[in-house]
């Protein structure tokens, strides 16, 4: 390993005496600076690069978890490390929310644990930074190929038409039925391009807010109200529970339920009931159909991107449908699971945060 640049920070004297010359045995030839101020951190790291960074949980004038969420915000790839006096997993979690990568209570605090600890926040930290800008490429890469995709797809059914129209009545039936294979297929794929290029877009950051789920689902309704009328199908709606979401992925969210519940539906009143209902800390909402159900092999497999259990003849679709629903529900740090039988309907079991209380907002 390079020499090493580390930063630590604590208001008692004699822990940084000691801790940097655990540090000094362990990491030959690291640079190591220390602070008993935790508002100096800030413009250390500004000044100076380091490796990694070591923050007491306990000072005085601002705590380790204040001082590493402001180190995250201005440098999101710095490997931090909370130092606490003893294990706590409530802790844990509220360090890694505000962008710490690793905690060790002091009183594991020797050597080896001090190595261990200092290297993998590094390499962590190193392969998390590898990983995001390899997802930005792809997503970019993605979205540049769906657009320029776009204009090829667009010629392709101009020009079957206008074929179509040259030929007029002269072409055979074989040349019509042909012709009109053609433009679907074309129109498929354009269709395929569209979704392929919402999905690499749900990987963008989305705005969190407290929201109403009966105005969500009501506008989904109205949105829906010419294709419920075209199948003759019926919706249930029976909530009212305020839940912390993004309004327009929530929107998409039901809408694919919605839609694949009346269309992989053989009833002859095709019908998807809306029911919710506070859980612990919570919302369960749960979107039933009574479809054609899904085998249970496959309640995990239909969330995978492109899987679909039915060939193009028999229920059109891109097999992204529900891939979207699992990552836009993820945006929302929701989860959706699945629960069918063959021939007697399917059950999405999707879970949210409530809302918080006196904080209610608008869909949009």
């Amino acid at each position: 390993m390079e020499t090493l640049s580390l930063l630590f920070v604590d208001d008692d004297p004699l822990f940084l005496d000691l801790i940097s010359l655990i540090a000094g045995g362990v990491f030959p030839g690291a640079q190591v600076v220390t602070l008993e101020d935790p508002n100096l951190v800030r413009a250390a790291c500004e000044r100076q690069h380091f490796d990694c960074v070591l923050l007491d949980y306990r000072m005085p004038t601002l705590n380790g978890l204040a001082c590493a969420k402001g180190l995250n915000r201005i440098l999101p790839y710095l490997p931090i490390i909370l130092v606490t006096g003893s294990g706590d997993e409530t802790l844990a979690t509220s360090a890694m929310h505000a962008g710490v990568t690793d905690y060790i209570p002091k009183s594991r605090l020797k050597a080896q644990s001090l190595k261990r600890a200092i290297k993998n926040a590094i390499q962590i930290t190193s392969q998390r930074r590898v990983i995001d800008e390899q997802r930005a490429e792809l997503e970019t890469f993605a979205h540049a190929l769906a657009h320029d995709f776009k204009q090829p797809l667009r010629q392709i059914t101009t020009f079957t038409q206008m074929i179509s129209d040259e030929l007029g009545d002269e072409k055979g039936p074989d040349v019509a039925t042909h012709m009109a294979f053609v433009d679907a297929a074309a129109r498929r794929l354009a269709n395929l391009v569209d979704v392929m290029s919402d999905y690499t877009l749900l990987g963008q950051p989305v705005p969190i807010t407290n929201l109403n789920l009966r105005d969500v689902v009501s506008d989904v309704s109205v949105a829906l109200s010419c294709y419920i009328e075209e199948r003759a199908g019926r919706i249930f709606i029976d909530v009212d529970q305020n839940i912390r979401g993004n309004a327009t992925l929530m929107a998409q969210v039901l809408q694919n339920l919605i839609v694949n519940g009346l269309k992989y539906n053989a009833s002859s009143s095709p019908t998807v009931w809306i029911s919710a209902a506070y859980v612990d800390d919570g919302v369960e909402i749960l979107v039933r159909d009574n479809g054609i159900g899904i085998d249970r092999q496959y309640h995990e497999a239909v969330f995978a991107p492109l899987v679909r259990l039915h060939s193009e003849a028999a229920y059109s679709g891109t097999g992204l449908g529900l891939t979207m629903v699992r990552k836009a529900l993820a945006r929302q740090q929701g989860s959706i699971t699945c629960s069918s039988e063959p021939g007697r309907g399917s059950e999405f079991c999707i879970k949210l945060a409530a809302a918080r209380a006196g904080r209610r907002s608008a869909v949009g």
